[in-house]
């Protein structure tokens, strides 16, 4: 694996396929978001950013045709702090996907809680304040940010199907 950095936020990786099959991959289980893609991720953004700071980390992966990936990795510093988030998804599989994205991001949501009805399922989690989170999300699911009376009135209402740590949970699961 080379890792180079392309300026002061961004970096690129490039991994062979035999990198990856060494570690247990192939390109179709990159997008998965597994536990093996995370730390492979996880790893990559550790060397290409070794210093410390509260950033975000997006990674774009691409496949090359030789068979292996470009990973371009872009860190923006969180600004804004921590905002309570709904995001409102219709399937089950769709609310693993959302949780698998946050996982690869290695963000931490050791509060979040799944709330549903049976059209219906909500993950309550408290994100960083960044739209190019919230943008990647939305493509699975409804965002709504939250405050305490939405909270409240999801609390009394709606079934609570996971009450804590549930993008860990789900993350773990495959669909």
């Amino acid at each position: 694996m080379r890792i180079e950095r392309t300026g002061e936020h961004t970096a690129r990786a490039v991994i062979s396929e035999r990198e990856l099959c060494l570690s247990g991959l192939n390109v179709k289980k990159l997008g998965e978001g597994s536990p093996k893609v995370s730390l492979l991720i996880s790893e990559m953004v550790e060397r290409a950013f070794p210093e410390k700071g509260k950033y975000t980390v997006s990674v774009e992966i691409i496949p090359v045709r030789w068979g292996g990936c470009v990973f371009i990795m872009t860190r923006k510093p969180q600004s804004g702090g921590i905002c309570p988030m709904i995001i409102t998804t219709a399937s089950a599989e769709e609310l693993i996907r959302v949780c698998k994205r946050i996982k690869s991001l290695s963000i931490s949501c050791p509060e979040s809680a799944v709330t549903g009805g049976q059209d219906h399922l909500r993950l309550i989690v408290r994100l960083p304040d960044d739209i190019l989170l919230y943008e990647s999300l939305s493509e699975t699911g409804t965002i709504i940010p939250a405050d305490e009376a939405s909270l409240a009135k999801l609390s009394e209402h709606d079934k609570m199907v996971i009450p804590k740590n549930a993008v860990e949970i789900l993350s773990g699961l495959s669909h």
